[in-house]
C-alpha cells in the first residue's frame, strides 16, 4: 500500500514508516498517523502533554462535542498518548484538505498548551465549582 496521494503533496509532512494499515507521520514536528480507506482519510495528531488528568479530559470531550463543525473530529487514547483524530472526505480539494489539516494541527497544539498553568496549582478544593 502506498502513502496517500492527498497527503504526499503536503510539504510539512514526513513519513516515518508503515505499521499495519497506518502510516506513522510527523506533521510540522507533531507525531501522528494517517489511514486511507475507500471513503476518505483519517489523520491523527498527538496532543503533546506531560500529564492528562481526568477533569481536563472530560472538559476537552465536552468542548469538542459542543463545536458544531467538529462532527468529523474525535479523541483517541492510545496508551499514554492522546490523539486528535479527524476524518476527511475522499473528494476534498487539495487546497481545502491542506487548510483543514493545518487547522487540525493548530487545534492539537492549542490543546497541548491548555491548562498548563493549572497543573502547577495545589488547589484541590472541589466545593463551589461547576464541573
Amino acid at each position: 500500500m502506498k502513502f496517500p496521494t492527498a497527503l504526499a503533496a503536503l510539504e510539512s509532512i514526513s513519513t516515518l514508516e508503515r505499521s499495519g494499515g497506518r502510516w506513522l507521520i510527523t506533521l510540522s514536528g507533531v507525531p501522528g498517523w494517517c489511514w486511507e480507506y475507500p471513503q476518505g482519510l483519517c489523520v491523527a495528531l498527538v496532543i503533546e502533554r506531560p500529564l492528562i488528568d481526568d477533569q481536563w479530559l472530560a472538559q476537552l470531550s465536552l468542548w469538542l462535542a459542543s463545536v458544531p463543525g467538529s462532527l468529523d473530529d474525535s479523541l483517541l487514547l492510545e496508551g499514554e498518548r492522546l490523539l486528535l483524530v479527524r476524518r476527511y472526505e475522499s473528494d476534498l480539494a487539495s487546497v481545502e484538505l491542506q487548510a483543514q489539516i493545518n487547522q487540525q494541527l493548530t487545534i492539537a497544539r492549542w490543546l497541548a498548551a491548555q491548562g498548563e498553568e493549572q497543573q502547577d496549582s495545589t488547589d484541590t478544593a472541589v466545593a463551589g465549582r461547576w464541573v
